[in-house]
């Protein structure tokens, strides 16, 4: 690891590269949020049947709107980069001298803050159609818009992720964390069908790397290797030996 920069921080331990890394994902974000700041009003006149609808909505009605926009918005640019940490064979981590062990962390960071913006846009589309009496919106399943419902399928999964990520769960029932975290599949299903396919190519590229990662770290692990020893040691270790390859004999 690099020298570290800040020790004692609420992220931990972090080096300047980490930090110049920080720095331009709050850039971006800051962007991304003005960026579709001004393009709200364009997005929400492609559906005319949608604009009529809220033609008579309040300035704060509006606004709790416009906010859960943002919110999208922001979780959308965390799960595009949620996958390169840990596409463990990667050429881009050793470009800036990171290991995929020691990018866990960014992996943990974004997927916290992806599932705290999704959580908030959805309780706050939830409490715009209960003042608007619109809850109806929940149950709808628009093909040339917007679709709630798997919307809505795509935040329980993630939720449930989300629970179990939380490091008592993790540590006791670490089973559980590891088999509930392959919801990430479906979940990235649901969200296709929530975006859209065009919107969801904004974070696909991460999202395939990491499933052709995925393939050949699986395809390797189906080499066999032969068991030499086991045993225990006295601080309740277990020692495994294994044979090498003949090839790294030679």
């Amino acid at each position: 690891m690099r020298k570290p920069t800040i020790v004692r921080g609420p992220l931990g331990v972090l080096s300047a590269t980490e930090i110049v890394f920080l720095l331009f994902f709050i850039t971006l974000l800051i962007w991304s949020i003005a960026y579709i700041n001004t393009h709200i009003p364009i997005v929400q006149n492609m559906n005319p049947r949608q604009t009529r609808r809220h033609v008579n909505d309040t300035i704060w009605q509006k606004k709790l709107r416009t906010t859960g926009f943002y919110m999208a918005t922001s979780g959308n640019l965390c799960t595009a980069l949620l996958f390169y940490p840990v596409t463990r064979g990667s050429s881009i981590l050793p470009l800036v001298g990171l290991t995929p062990d020691g990018t866990i962390k960014y992996h943990m960071w974004l997927g916290n803050l992806a599932m705290f913006f999704f959580t908030t846009h959805g309780a706050t589309f939830i409490l715009y159609w209960a003042l608007t009496n619109d809850l109806v919106e929940m149950l709808k399943w628009d093909m040339h818009s917007v679709a709630n419902v798997p919307g809505e399928i795509a935040a329980l999964l993630g939720v449930a992720m989300w629970v179990t990520v939380h490091p008592r769960v993790r540590r006791k029932t670490f089973e559980l964390f590891f088999y509930t975290h392959h919801l990430y599949i479906p979940f990235m299903f649901f969200y296709m069908l929530h975006t859209g396919f065009a919107f969801f190519c904004m974070i696909l590229p991460g999202f395939y790397l990491f499933l052709v990662d995925r393939c050949l770290r699986f395809l390797q692990s189906r080499r066999k290797v032969r068991l030499l020893s086991a045993r225990i040691l006295p601080c309740q270790t277990v020692e495994l030996n294994f044979s090498k390859s003949p090839s790294k004999l030679a």
